[in-house]
């Protein structure tokens, strides 16, 4: 065995004219810093999703509306109306039939839902409403059938007197009474008192 007229090195993984990355201590390779801040914003982001959860559930509020000749029981989602682009009103309906009822999906497939959510739009000045997305849902919350109106394209129809629709109508073209007092400045109050 004949020894080479040079040194050798254990192959470096770094192509030639690479730069390494600083790290902290001498040898130590900067791979596990960054596996360190993969996991630091991991935790910081599961953080975030735990801290906006209630809103989400909160999103999902509904109270009782009405209900419609069948039996079916009609809510309202809690929050108030929003506002579209188009200046029209927007809110979430809930129907929960007495019994689940059926619904043919988008590919033509039947099934039973147990509730059906509908974004109702209100054009408050011409008394028109339309459905912008229609989603049913199984007792677990499946979305079994989803239909949305593309943007601009809800079907508007004339809300006639006395009905049901009219309520709906009413419940988002009518502004909710705002509260007379504000609510009391944290900046006074105390955790140790």
């Amino acid at each position: 065995m004949t020894q080479a007229p040079f040194p050798v090195r254990p192959a470096d993984p770094l192509p030639v004219g690479a730069a390494r990355l600083p790290s902290r201590r001498c040898g130590c390779p900067a791979i596990p810093r960054l596996a360190r801040l993969a996991a630091i914003v991991t935790r910081a982001a599961m953080a975030l999703a735990l801290a906006l959860a209630p809103l989400a559930c909160a999103a999902e509020r509904f109270v009782a509306f009405g209900e419609q000749p069948d039996g079916s029981q009609i809510f309202v989602q809690e929050a108030e109306a929003s506002l579209r682009r188009d200046g029209s009103l927007e809110g979430w309906f809930r129907t929960v039939p007495r019994k689940p009822a059926p619904i043919t999906d988008e590919f033509g497939f039947e099934r039973r839902y147990r509730d059906m959510l509908a974004l109702n739009v209100a054009d408050c000045h011409s008394r028109r409403m339309g459905a912008a997305t229609m989603a049913y849902r199984d007792d677990k919350g499946t979305v079994l059938a989803r239909f949305d109106a593309a943007p601009g394209a809800v079907e508007f129809r004339e809300v006639r007197p006395g009905t049901l629709a009219e309520s709906m109508f009413n419940w988002l073209c009518t502004p909710r009474p705002r509260s007379a007092a504000p609510p009391p400045s944290a900046a006074s109050q105390s955790p140790f008192k």
